[in-house]
C-alpha cells in the first residue's frame, strides 16, 4: 500500500478463494483504510472461474468503501475485460471503477489526471 493505493495482482485462473483470501488479508491489516483506492492487475489472469452469484457475494464482502476508486488492468483474453465490465456495472458507484490496458493508464486515473474509460 502506497499513497493510499493498494496494488493487487492476480495470476493464472482467478477463483473465488483467491479474491476472498485477498479481502481477508486486507481486513486483517491494521494499516488498511477502506477509503484507499485499489489498482488491480488482472493482466496475467488466464481465466475467471467464478459465476455471477459468487461475484455478487464478493461485492457484499468488499473491504473497500463503495466510493473508493478501483482501477482494473486487463489483458487478454477478452473474457477478462467482459468480467471487469460486469463488475463495474454491478457497483453502486460505477464512475469509481475504471478499466485499463496498462498499469500506467490506471495509475494516472487513480492520481486524478484522467477520466475513467
Amino acid at each position: 500500500m502506497t499513497n493510499r493505493v493498494v496494488l493487487t495482482v492476480f495470476t493464472g485462473a482467478l477463483t473465488l478463494h483467491d479474491v476472498a483470501t485477498n479481502s481477508e488479508i486486507l481486513n486483517n491489516d491494521t494499516s488498511f483504510d477502506p477509503g484507499f483506492s485499489e489498482l488491480i492487475d488482472f493482466s496475467a489472469v488466464s481465466e475467471i472461474k467464478m459465476d455471477i452469484n459468487e461475484l455478487r457475494m464478493l461485492l457484499k464482502r468488499d473491504p473497500f468503501s463503495t466510493i473508493s476508486k478501483r482501477a482494473l488492468v486487463v489483458g487478454l483474453p477478452s473474457s477478462i475485460y467482459g468480467a471487469a465490465q460486469m463488475y463495474r456495472l454491478m457497483r453502486d458507484h460505477k464512475l469509481c471503477v475504471g478499466i485499463f490496458h496498462t498499469i500506467a493508464e490506471a495509475s494516472r486515473w487513480l492520481s486524478g489526471s484522467k477520466s475513467a474509460p
